[in-house]
């Protein structure tokens, strides 16, 4: 006769036996710190901070004082608001969980800071009251570049604290510069002549300290360029004639091709041209003419506005996400957005205090959520902002002296905190976080 024997399994083995998991058998350890979402740091919008614990069925207790939470501080149960206009706010945080150690405290500070100003940062000195006609700016915001018609080509390092004229004494000054455009880290410019009607293409790769000449001869010689536009890393540019033709350079300027030298967008009155991160996607507006696109770095052109309230606008500026989906473009009563690369477009100032006024630029961030645009086409004007993709309007400058300026040219940097506007006769000024 056999014996039965059973074997004793302990309790680990035994859930594991069982399928169960190990965790759910024996609450033992220690429990998880919590984590938060989004991470602490400086904010220019109001913020609702989430905390989670990868401990499953802990609690979580958190203090806004600065002490050590503990099982008897605040149970969290909802997302904890930290709002402007200034704003600093530590959040501290355990987690605890029955039978088992709860966990060291964790903490994130958040800074938030929603006033923002115009501060004129050339109230005097060379810089002063000049005939500005473009700003460009750096991802980050830190490097500027500006120009002035019939003058010279001036670049910032300092977040516009401080200006360095890059074309004074050479060949390079005096002339009348249209526009500029910059890479994302600010060191290559491009820059365009035209303004007298017999210009070239220049660009510079040393944040401006030099220049060369990209259209010396040929068909590009002695044009009126009147707008441009750069990729991230300024590889693959973009200038158009203000009668004439869109031409494209994937050589960081060396060589150039004509990309409407036959078809609809031929001989057009180019005002304005915008480009993706990459180069692919182009975006250009005529005046008394259309919206058009492209979506293979220039070689194809689609009209985007070929039916009216579009057709025929007095289109003035057009800006482009970087990726090239989002796109804004201003005529001179309204301003249009575009969320699908420029297939459809909404009139977003339709109606409203922001209707019908004499757009003339425009510019956008790097995702498109905010806009910035003037409405200096018929004098002296405003800049209005957006923080919605286009939906709402709201004048950024309706007192104070930045109130009703002849504005120019307009940048921003990628996440929209920092704003660059020239005005056409007088200063540059800044957008940003009053410290």
């Amino acid at each position: 006769m056999r014996r039965l024997r059973l074997a004793i399994l302990s309790l680990p083995f035994a859930a594991l036996a069982l399928g169960c998991p190990l965790a759910s058998a024996v609450d033992s350890g220690t429990v998880d710190a919590p984590t938060f979402s989004p991470a602490g740091g400086s904010f220019t919008s109001d913020q609702s901070v989430s905390l989670s614990d990868a401990t499953i069925g802990a609690a979580i207790y958190y203090t806004l004082d600065g002490s050590t939470p503990s099982a008897s501080s605040t149970l969290y149960a909802g997302p904890i608001a930290v709002k402007g206009p200034s704003n600093t706010k530590t959040i501290r945080a355990i987690a605890a969980k029955a039978g088992m150690t709860s966990s060291s405290p964790a903490s994130a500070t958040y800074l938030v800071n929603t006033t923002f100003a115009w501060t004129d940062v050339t109230p005097s000195g060379q810089a002063h009251s000049q005939s500005w006609t473009g700003i460009a700016s750096s991802a980050d915001g830190s490097h500027l570049a500006g120009e002035v018609d019939g003058g010279d080509i001036w670049t910032s390092s300092d977040y516009g604290a401080s200006w360095t004229n890059r074309t004074t004494g050479t060949a390079f000054s005096g002339l009348n510069w249209t526009s500029i455009a910059s890479s994302a880290d600010g060191s290559h410019l491009f820059a365009s002549v035209g303004a007298d009607g017999a210009g070239d293409l220049y660009t510079s790769p040393d944040y401006g300290a030099t220049w060369t000449d990209r259209t010396p001869s040929g068909a590009t010689h002695n044009q009126k360029w009147w707008g441009i536009a750069s990729s991230s890393d300024a590889s693959h540019l973009s200038a158009i004639m203000n009668v004439g033709d869109i031409w494209t350079s994937t050589d960081f300027g060396a060589s150039w091709t004509d990309r409407t030298s036959t078809g609809p967008a031929n001989n057009q009155y180019w005002n304005s041209i915008a480009s993706s991160a990459d180069g692919s996607h182009l975006a250009a507006v005529s005046v008394y003419g259309d919206v058009w696109t492209s979506s293979d770095f220039g070689a194809t052109w689609t009209d985007r506005s070929t039916t009216s309230p579009m057709q025929g606008q007095l289109w003035r500026s057009i800006a482009s996400s970087a990726d090239g989906s989002r796109l804004a473009a201003v005529n001179m009563v309204d301003i249009w957005i575009s969320g699908d690369y420029g297939a459809t477009w909404t009139d977003q100032t339709a109606s409203g205090p922001a209707h019908s006024l004499s757009w003339y630029g425009i510019a956008s961030n790097a995702d498109g959520s905010r806009l910035a645009a003037f409405d200096s086409g018929s004098g002296p004007g405003d800049i209005w902002g957006s923080a919605d993709y286009g939906a709402t309007w709201t004048d950024g400058t309706p007192t104070g002296a930045a109130h009703n300026l002849v504005w120019d040219s307009i940048a921003s940097n990628a996440d929209g905190s920092r704003l660059v506007a020239v005005d056409g006769a007088g200063d540059i000024w800044i957008w940003a976080q009053l410290p």
